[in-house]
């Protein structure tokens, strides 16, 4: 797999083993942000809680936030959104401002759809690149529908 793959987002990591395959998308920084990882289904799937990791992980030690004083690395996500697609457009599911976390879990009211997008808007750094380890989706049940 190509370093940063979209398709990384859901192979069941959520944190790098070693230095390829990254077990992460990774935009490409070039493009800017916002930037979105859509996931697709042959037939539309029921699901009311979405499982997301980030990437906030240091190389060095020194590096991570409580060592360097930084309250958060750069490169973490802070803006993004969900969305479902629905009756031929995209409905915002999530929308979160301010995100510090690794793991974020959301739940919502039941959404049918075959099509699920996330868009990363902002990182807590300039230049950087959208970067998530997982994103998986679930229905009541706690079936994960990835």
């Amino acid at each position: 797999l190509r370093l940063g793959e979209a398709q990384n987002a859901v192979d069941g990591h959520h944190r790098r083993t070693s230095r390829g395959p990254t077990h992460m998308w990774i935009s490409d920084p070039a493009d800017g942000l916002p930037q979105s990882l859509e996931l697709s289904w042959p037939e539309a799937r029921r699901f009311e809680r979405v499982a997301l990791a980030f990437d906030n992980l240091c190389a060095a030690r020194h590096k991570n936030p409580w060592e360097s004083g930084a309250r958060v690395v750069p490169w973490c996500v802070r803006a993004y959104s969900l969305e479902a697609w629905a009756e031929g457009r995209w409905r915002e599911i999530v929308c979160e401002e301010g995100n510090y976390h690794r793991f974020r879990e959301h739940r919502f009211a039941p959404v049918t759809t075959a099509r699920l997008r996330l868009t990363v808007r902002s990182t807590h750094g300039e230049g950087q690149s959208a970067r998530v380890y997982r994103i998986s989706a679930y229905d009541g049940t706690r079936k994960d529908t990835r």
